[in-house]
């Protein structure tokens, strides 16, 4: 979760530069990913967290090569769930 100075600053964003929906880059991971073919995958995971302006507050990006998979929900363990790992599998 941001520290409270992070989230003081993503809330005057709002205030003095208009910014409307701001999402912050909380963590990045790297990681290995088992395809469903067995093959060993290595995955980006770039964890957001988005201001109240959003319906989602987490937000989960996961990439490996030029493959893309997304997930999106109030809290962390229901955005990792939500990500449709199988659109990373090679195919």
């Amino acid at each position: 979760m941001p520290s409270e100075n992070v989230m003081h600053t993503i809330h005057r964003l709002k205030e003095v530069a208009g910014g409307l929906a701001v999402r912050e880059i909380v963590t990045t991971v790297k990681c290995n990913r088992t395809t469903p073919d067995g093959a060993m995958q290595r995955v980006t995971i770039e964890i957001l967290y988005r201001t109240a302006s959003f319906a989602n507050r987490y937000e989960i990006q996961a990439r490996t090569g030029s493959k893309t998979a997304t997930g999106k929900a109030n809290s962390l363990d229901e955005a990792l769930r939500s990500v449709h790992w199988q659109d990373l599998d090679p195919g």
